[in-house]
């Protein structure tokens, strides 16, 4: 699989990278950039590119996948990582549409830099996908995981579901992986929600109904983010990211998120 990576050191002490997941084509009718979850990167998207047998590809040859992939154990801020993001996107930014699309924090960050966008008032996305994060005026970080230990850190993965058995076994792998929830759970905790007034183009949100974390009724609120439509989908027996990690469940949010985008792409013609 071809990637075009862009590396941009923004401190220092931290790197982002934007890379190209799909081939490159001649003819792109819509982009879509996906932030990760905490802890996760552009890796987190590539099953998106995979066909299940005797299906048709669920994302189509034109339409540019892409991801960010980032250091969380460096010392961002929310609002410079949101503006190191938008950097990286307007710097390899064609006439194609955009989608912006976050998973849990990653969807907190496409939000961010949907602001950052019309601060700087460039071109604005044709809409912005969801995926297992709560709306962002009523988004709170878990309370004293800085004070947590491994132990703690264990428990609190065993209840979210989502963590392989053989890491949070493993003393060295957990280690790694807390390092980097630690960095992600930074950057959430300097987010602050400001009142600003709402986008005109679409949201499209994505749910678990077994997501302990943030359950359907939680991503309710992003409705207030737009005036345009907002378009909900849960799914049955799906937890906490759920949706990125558990193939069937996968393919069922990718075909309808891409009929969204479809959609979306239609009207704005």
């Amino acid at each position: 699989m071809q990637t075009m990576p862009l590396r941009l050191v923004a401190e220092p002490t931290s790197a982002l990278q934007l890379a190209r997941l799909s081939p490159q084509r001649e003819q792109v009718r819509v982009q879509i950039v996906c932030l990760p979850p905490t802890a996760g990167g552009f890796f987190s998207f590539l099953p998106w590119l995979k066909t299940p047998s005797s299906l048709q590809p669920l994302v189509p040859a034109d339409v540019a996948l892409w991801g960010v992939q980032l250091d969380w154990t460096a010392p961002w801020r929310f609002a410079g990582l949101v503006s190191t993001v938008t950097d990286a996107l307007e710097a390899q930014r064609t006439d194609a549409p955009l989608v912006l699309c976050g998973a849990s924090l990653g969807a907190l960050l496409a939000f961010g830099v949907a602001r950052e966008l019309r601060r700087r008032q460039a071109k604005a996305p044709l809409g912005l996908v969801v995926i297992a994060m709560c709306a962002p005026r009523h988004y709170q970080p878990p309370a004293g995981w800085d004070a947590w230990q491994l132990s703690d850190w264990r428990s609190h993965l065993q209840r979210e579901g989502d963590t392989p058995a053989e890491v949070l076994h493993a003393p060295a792998r957990l280690e790694q992986l807390v390092a980097q929830l630690r960095g992600g759970l930074s950057i959430a905790q300097d987010f602050t929600y400001t009142s600003e007034a709402p986008f005109a183009f679409p949201f499209a949100t994505f749910a678990g109904e077994h997501d302990q974390l943030y359950p359907p009724v939680t991503l309710a609120g992003w409705q207030e983010q737009t005036t345009n439509a907002c378009a909900a989908f849960c799914y049955p027996e799906a937890g906490h990211l759920a949706l990125l990690q558990v193939p069937a469940m996968r393919t069922s949010m990718l075909v309808d998120m891409v009929e969204t985008v479809e959609h979306w792409m239609e009207v704005a013609a």
